[in-house]
């Protein structure tokens, strides 16, 4: 397996709002490894740190922030500290090398989902990468409101990967969709790192980061998964074996949880 993306004891603290003269670390000392062609999934309860240890990989963090340690994404010839990146630099990182699907689509309301992806890429690239991620071309005419959240979700993943990025960060994919539409999201979302694998040789494999509250969507994508518990990481290895064989005492907590909410 090769790495793509590198997290090294990385630490986020913030100013707490209402103590300015207190710090808290909703991340702490977090290191963990993505690989190429595999889907790396982020599991815990709300308030773990999960969303803002994937805001921290984009450069997207609230004014003030003070973050430690390393994050590498490792392109050829050289690979990027993303923790030193200037904003300038970001520019030339976020949406292109990094792509990123959001809880929430920032989609404008009085233009069609085509009109707004093709100013980035020409609508027959447009088209065929939107049937890849299940968007019939007939749903890029249509304003936002006429999409169900489903689709939404799926023409955000569209424009994350337009610019065809190595590293593929999503947030909370299945938040707010109604659970007949779960299945094909993250299959969806699934689908577009497989193509890459199966592509001609020397086609670099995409890797994909998700963060969820949801241990469904871990057990129907996850190669590899990660527990956070208070900003910390408790456990980490290969789906299977964390699913299966949970060595964290949370950990089987949380599958103990799951097994008692499912049908």
């Amino acid at each position: 397996m090769t790495a793509i993306l590198t997290v090294k004891e990385l630490s986020v603290r913030l100013r707490d709002p209402a103590d300015p003269a207190r710090w808290t670390v909703p991340v702490d000392r977090v290191s963990l490894t993505l690989h190429r062609g595999r889907t790396t999934v982020v599991v815990g309860e709300t308030g773990a740190g999960k969303s803002l240890l994937l805001t921290s990989l984009i450069g997207l963090l609230p004014p003030g922030a003070e973050v430690a340690g390393s994050a590498r994404l490792m392109l050829d010839p050289s690979p990027v500290e993303l923790t030193r990146l200037s904003g300038q630099a970001w520019r030339r990182i976020r949406g292109r090398r990094i792509g990123l699907l959001s809880q929430q689509a920032a989609f404008s309301p009085v233009r069609t989902i085509g009109a707004q992806l093709s100013e980035v890429h020409p609508i027959v690239h447009l088209t065929a990468l939107a049937e890849d991620c299940g968007l019939s071309p007939a749903l890029l005419q249509r304003h936002p409101s006429e999409l169900s959240g489903g689709q939404l979700r799926r023409a955000a993943l569209v424009a994350a990967l337009l610019h065809d990025p190595v590293v593929l960060l999503a947030d909370e994919p299945t938040a707010g969709i109604g659970a007949a539409e779960v299945g094909p999201v993250l299959e969806r979302l699934h689908a577009p790192r497989r193509a890459r694998v199966t592509e001609a040789p020397g086609t670099e494999a995409r890797g994909t980061l998700v963060v969820t509250h949801d241990l469904a969507v871990a057990e129907g994508i996850a190669d590899d998964l990660v527990v956070m518990r208070r900003g910390r990481i408790v456990e980490a290895g290969p789906a299977e074996r964390v699913l299966t064989a949970p060595e964290h005492p949370y950990t089987r907590r949380l599958l103990a949880a799951r097994r008692e909410v499912t049908p």
